[in-house]
C-alpha cells in the first residue's frame, strides 16, 4: 500500500502542529515565551544592568543639509532597579560647520516604571535634567531576567529617531 504525497503531507503537517503546541506549552509552563515576547519575567527590582544603545535617524534628510546641532549616534549607560535611576552618556554629533563635531552629554536622573505597551513589557520614563523633555525606554526581560531589551520612545510625540539595544545584568 502506498500513501499519496497529499495524505503524506497531511500526516507532517499535523505531526508539526502537535510538535509547535507541545513546545509553546512547555515554554507557557517555564514563564518562556508566547503571550506578547516577553518571557513571562518582570522587571527586577534590584541590581543593575549595562546597556549600549543605537541611535538611528532614518528620516534626517527632512532636515535639508544641515539638521542642526546634538543629533546622538549611540549611548552607554546603566539602570540601577534598586535606586529607579538610569545614567547615560550620550555621543553626540554636530554635523555642521564642517568637520563635524562629536561631544559626549553625560548625566543621571530617576525614572518612573509604568505598564508597557505590550503583554510582559514595562516602559521607564525619566526628565532630561534641567529640561522639561521627557524620554522613555520600553523594556522587556528576557533569558530569565539577566537580558533586557530595549527600545526607546517618545512619550510625547515628535520623535525624529528610534533607539534599540540590549542591557545586560
Amino acid at each position: 500500500m502506498t500513501t499519496s504525497p497529499i495524505k503524506s503531507a497531511r500526516i507532517f503537517a499535523v505531526f508539526a502542529l502537535a510538535c509547535v503546541l507541545t513546545y509553546s506549552e512547555c515554554a507557557l509552563a517555564r514563564g518562556g515565551g508566547g503571550g506578547g515576547g516577553g518571557g513571562g519575567t518582570a522587571l527586577p527590582t534590584k541590581g543593575i544592568c549595562g546597556f549600549i544603545l543605537t541611535l538611528s535617524y532614518p528620516f534626517v534628510y527632512l532636515y535639508g543639509n544641515d539638521p542642526g546641532p546634538g543629533w546622538g549616534i549611540d549611548a552607554l549607560g546603566t539602570i540601577d532597579f534598586g535606586t529607579s535611576t538610569i545614567s547615560l552618556n550620550i555621543t553626540l554629533m554636530d554635523p555642521a560647520p564642517f568637520p563635524p563635531t562629536q561631544y559626549p552629554l553625560t548625566f543621571t536622573t530617576t525614572f518612573t516604571t509604568s505598564a508597557g505597551p505590550i503583554p510582559n513589557s514595562s516602559t521607564i520614563t525619566f526628565n532630561f535634567p534641567g529640561s522639561a523633555s521627557v524620554f522613555a525606554f520600553n523594556l522587556i526581560p528576557v533569558n530569565g531576567g539577566k537580558t533586557i531589551l530595549m527600545q526607546g520612545i517618545s512619550p510625547t510625540g515628535g520623535q525624529d529617531g528610534s533607539a534599540t539595544g540590549t542591557c545586560q545584568m
